[in-house]
């Protein structure tokens, strides 16, 4: 398979956008630390230190060196973040104009919104991202300019058919339940998000659908048209996953168990995490399979799946992966052990699971 590369001008504008940006990303989860206000208040006749968090106030003791330092130290450290911030965000902004302009980057620009929304939203270090798009964190961290990587023996590119649709597996906190509410809010005006829960476990299995193309006005006319925000006094966690699971509840079946188990298993495997740069310079952080993974799950999907009209598609992409991972331009955490035992529980869940193709 022929692996077009990207530019050595954009390759060197790539490594350093994409530097800064996981700083950017680390400054910011940093300072999500620091949310809300820390002041001491009198009530009666003592002080306390009270911190202030969405309209919520948690009682930190009475006044004393402790909690003054406590505070200082709260204040001090959170200025020094918001001016950090500061000054990556106008780099970074420049950074993503400089990928623009010697075409870095090739990620779909709706991919690159649905990870900032899960970013925004506290949820991007506990999803892990499958499927196709994947693709473009290997091709991202090795240079390889996907979106011109052709199939052999057909008309298009490899990843031409599957623009439509993204999946999303993400770990629940405890209140996640009224996040993910509030992620498919968010996503209103470019996709359509369906959120199913593993009975037995804390995963949540995200389908996005994304809208046909129209341009911000229209889809934002639209979104506001037909959806309406839900008010957050009503996201508690209760209410919050009480909604999740009725909508799920219409894929309940004998196979819940098995549902479960790939659920699990995809999500205690090993993870890639890379930066990755959309058409439009804009930068974001996927975390997805890890490759050997990704070859090993793909692969089971094809036995699930049979012989539909996107199979030899899918091979290609498999074969893609694995010459990324012989030629080390993408590199694997399972040695050859891991590697071994993870293929034969996939086989085992496979086999297993093999009447319900579709919950995979």
């Amino acid at each position: 398979m022929e692996l077009p590369r990207i530019t050595d001008l954009a390759a060197r504008q790539a490594i350093d956008s994409t530097r800064l940006f996981r700083e950017f990303v680390r400054v910011r989860r940093e300072l999500a630390a620091f949310e809300g206000s820390l002041f001491f208040k009198k009530v009666g006749a003592y002080e306390y230190l009270l911190h202030k968090v969405r309209g919520i106030i948690y009682p930190k003791g009475k006044r004393s060196s402790a909690t003054e330092a406590e505070c200082a130290e709260f204040h001090a450290t959170k200025h020094r973040l918001k001016t950090r911030l500061a000054i990556l965000k106008k780099n970074v902004e420049t950074n993503q104009r400089m990928n623009k302009a010697v075409h870095a980057g090739a990620v779909p620009t709706k991919v690159i919104e649905v990870l900032t929304q899960l970013e925004q939203h506290g949820l991007a270090d506990k999803s892990v991202i499958l499927g196709w798009p994947a693709l473009y964190a290997y091709g991202q961290s090795s240079g390889v300019k996907l979106d011109s990587v052709e199939l052999e023996g057909q008309k298009g590119t490899l990843l031409a058919s599957h623009l439509d649709t993204l999946r999303v597996l993400v770990q629940s906190p405890k209140d996640g339940s009224a996040d993910l509410l509030l992620l498919q809010h968010s996503l209103r005006a470019v996709a359509e998000v369906d959120a199913s829960a593993a009975r037995h476990s804390s995963w949540w299995d995200l389908h996005v659908r994304f809208a046909p193309s129209m341009s911000k006005a229209a889809a934002k006319r639209k979104a506001s048209a037909t959806i309406k925000a839900p008010p957050e006094d009503d996201l508690t966690a209760a209410k919050a996953r009480k909604v999740m699971l009725l909508r799920g509840k219409a894929a309940a079946s004998r196979h819940v168990t098995h549902i479960d188990a790939w659920a699990n298993l995809l999500g205690r495997a090993p993870t890639y995490e890379q930066v990755v740069i959309g058409k439009t310079g804009k930068m974001a952080l996927m975390r997805t399979l890890d490759p050997k993974v990704f070859v090993s799950w793909e692969h089971a999907r094809q036995l699930r799946r049979g012989m539909y009209a996107d199979s030899e598609q899918t091979e290609q992409q498999i074969r893609l992966v694995e010459e990324l991972l012989e030629s080390s331009m993408v590199t694997t955490k399972l040695d050859d052990a891991a590697s071994e035992a993870l293929n034969n529980e996939i086989l085992a869940l496979t086999a297993a699971d093999e009447v319900a193709p579709d919950h995979v």
